[in-house]
């Protein structure tokens, strides 16, 4: 759930969608201040100073955490019970693909040597 939330959200900061201007004295609104995090937090993941080397806690803090925004969640063991299952099933059908082009191979040889 948190994954498809996330991806939401960067969804929309992706989209083009045109900025509206607000007049002075209005406070922006907390979906508004909630994507303006997420479009700096995404600018400081996909262009990151690692030249500079960290400061202070606060400065590591600060640099590293908008990463943790985008980790997705952990598998779950029906997951990987799934991924087992398809690959028992694409390797079975891999072996009987292979075997079948023995047969054919030695069939053919068989048949040459006739």
């Amino acid at each position: 759930m948190k994954l498809l939330i996330v991806s939401f959200l960067l969804f929309l900061l992706t989209s083009q969608t045109p900025t509206v201007k607000m007049p002075l004295g209005t406070e922006p609104s907390k979906e508004a201040r909630m994507l303006e995090q997420l479009r700096k937090h995404q600018g400081s993941v996909l262009h990151p100073n690692y030249s500079a080397p960290f400061h202070s806690f606060e400065d590591t803090l600060h640099r590293l955490l908008p990463y943790h925004l985008y980790q997705g969640t952990a598998n779950s063991s029906q997951d990987y019970q799934r991924v087992d299952d398809e690959f028992e099933r694409v390797s079975c059908q891999l072996l009987k693909r292979t075997q079948a082009m023995l047969d054919k191979y030695r069939y053919l040889l068989f048949a040459e040597s006739k």
